[in-house]
């Protein structure tokens, strides 16, 4: 909500996040490029991307776009949800796996990816 009242939504510099699980983007990192805002087509959305997707319910997400999906957690607690990476097409199923114990977390652990290659 802080962050919000800064600055609603945007693209990130900072927009990779480690993860020891491979994913169809990387396998020890995924690619967070941006937050949405709150608005209509921002989080606000949520309800029609869970419906279109056939996502979780309980969630809110933070970004994605149809395949992938970054997202609060709400389905075992209301209080600090966990940061969740949502893979749909990791091979016939969907791979979903906590990315950051909280927001804060996930925010602090962005990193810029740079390629050794």
């Amino acid at each position: 909500i802080e962050l919000c009242k800064m600055q609603n939504g945007g693209y990130l510099k900072y927009c990779d996040y480690p993860t020891s699980v491979p994913t169809n983007w990387a396998d020890d990192h995924v690619n967070v490029p941006e937050i949405y805002g709150i608005g209509k087509e921002g989080i606000l959305s949520s309800d029609y991307y869970i419906e279109e997707w056939d996502l979780p319910k309980d969630i809110l997400l933070l970004c994605g776009e149809g395949h992938w999906w970054v997202a609060f957690d709400y389905r075992n607690t209301k209080d600090t949800p966990p940061i969740i990476y949502m893979d749909l097409e990791w091979g016939s199923d969907t791979l979903i796996f906590e990315l950051a114990p909280d927001f804060e977390t996930l925010v602090n652990g962005l990193f810029i990816y740079e390629d050794e290659e």
